[in-house]
């Protein structure tokens, strides 16, 4: 059986091929790969969030179906959260539960796109180009540096066919990050425009030397015309439980609910509880100390890859202050980020990741992460 037309329009994913490589030369060697492609979080869970997890596994009820909505405690808390870290009060009461912000970024363009419609996707991104590939619809590309020094470069790029925009800051993979009045622009050029911004927020929490990343509900206008996802992944090291969640724009939730009851069976109760649990008490001693503690482990990461790839590798590399990720420029030589990884993994045994995974205008990067270091 042949597979489906839109798989082969992705063309082949970089980092497959250089994981396999990865494993064949360990294998071959003997010697460690030092593997800096994850974002998995690397500091622990708190202990009070185990012993709440742990007591709430006695619950036999929070074991069954959980239906698609999510419950009033994870709703209130949400928030809630938002009033104490953002101070913003949501007008929309609706909160829709994500298994993770990937869920939202695979399965939203399925709920709001048709064939021949067009989305603005970040160049570099994450993967929202090929998400919506994969609804059918195409991604038009704008440079992420031009956005940022001007919002209305990406809008330059509308047509009658553009529907949404994708942004995400702390940027996955570059780190750079923007304030309200940067929000506050792109709010005013949406509305002008008639079209959605989609704020992809996972690392909003995950910054230090004072800097403190906004929400892009807290400026005017926002609940007319952007939704915005968030996670609990990086905030509380809890990837593997995929919790996240998604607020703003009444309309677009809606239809993303009415996608989601055709896509999965809902958050488990048990994960909603503990994300309840978190996000209420956001302000509480334990977890404002855990949370410094949190953001002083990954600034001391980034110095300490920055310090070992400046030496291994001979390069400069930019020190961001927030995100998990290191974004670096190959050397004059090398005309790809593939073929200079392909390099390193052979010489170096470091396996880093290609920036044209994430655009055009990544092809002479690399990204390199710190959520987790084993150097």
């Amino acid at each position: 059986m042949k597979a489906a037309k839109r798989l082969s329009e992705m063309g082949s994913y970089v980092m497959a091929d250089l994981q396999k490589q990865a494993r064949e030369q360990e294998k071959r060697t003997g010697k460690p790969i030092v593997n800096l492609t994850l974002g998995n979080p690397g500091f622990p869970v708190a202990d009070e969030v185990k012993n709440k997890m742990s007591e709430l596994c006695q619950e036999a009820e929070l074991f069954r179906y959980p239906g698609y909505r999510t419950i009033p405690a994870f709703s209130e808390a949400v928030h809630v959260y938002y009033q104490k870290r953002f101070h913003v009060e949501l007008q929309n009461p609706m909160i829709i539960p994500l298994l993770g912000v990937k869920d939202a970024v695979s399965h939203l363009p399925l709920a709001l796109l048709d064939p021949g419609d067009e989305a603005l996707v970040p160049d570099p991104g994450f993967t929202y180009a090929s998400d919506t590939i994969l609804a059918g619809s195409t991604p038009v590309p704008y440079s992420l540096n031009a956005f940022m020094a001007d919002p209305h470069s990406a809008f330059k790029k509308i047509s009658e066919k553009t529907k949404i925009l994708w942004m995400n800051f702390p940027s996955n993979p570059t780190g750079q990050m923007v304030d309200l009045l940067f929000y506050q622009k792109v709010v005013d050029l949406a509305l002008k425009y008639g079209i959605l911004v989609i704020n992809d927020n996972p690392y909003v929490n995950i910054t230090w030397d004072g800097v403190v990343a906004p929400s892009i509900m807290q400026v005017k206008g926002a609940e007319r015309t952007a939704i915005e996802f968030m996670s609990l992944s990086k905030d509380y090291s809890l990837a593997g439980l995929r919790i996240g969640y998604a607020v703003g724009h009444a309309e677009t939730l809606q239809a993303f609910s009415k996608l989601k009851n055709q896509v999965d069976a809902g958050m488990c109760l048990l994960h909603q509880e503990i994300a309840a649990f978190c996000l209420d008490q956001v302000d509480q001693d334990w977890q404002m100390e855990w949370s410094e503690k949190r953001n002083d482990y990954y600034r001391n990461n980034c110095h300490q890859l920055a310090d070992f790839l400046e030496e291994k590798l001979k390069r400069t590399v930019e020190r961001p202050k927030g995100g998990l990720y290191l974004w670096f420029d190959v050397p004059d030589g090398y005309e790809t980020g593939e073929i200079y990884a392909q390099h390193i993994l052979k010489e170096k045994s470091i396996l880093l990741v290609p920036g044209s995974v994430y655009g055009q205008e990544g092809k002479r990067f690399v990204r390199a992460s710190f959520a987790y270091l084993d150097l």
